[in-house]
């Protein structure tokens, strides 16, 4: 297989597991952020209640990222 279409399907594969991870980030974080005793440690609500979104938007940027280095790839080695 060539090493450009790899790029692109592991690119699609990363999109497709952040769509997968989210619920189970989102569930994990309402768990942190329910429990009575998270006000005891400074700044972890803050932080628990971004990290959904920051393991969201890291894989989107990866898979996406590795989708244009696979084309990219490609248009080079036909000389486009």
């Amino acid at each position: 297989m060539n090493r450009n279409i790899l790029t692109m399907v592991l690119g699609i594969i990363a999109i497709a597991i952040a769509f997968v991870v989210f619920p189970i980030v989102m569930d994990a974080s309402h768990t942190i952020l329910s429990n009575a005793h998270i006000l005891d440690y400074t700044g972890l609500s803050s932080i628990a209640a971004v990290a959904p979104l920051i393991v969201f938007v890291g894989l989107l940027f990866t898979g996406g990222f590795s989708m244009y280095k696979g084309i990219s790839g490609m248009r080079k080695s036909r000389g486009d």
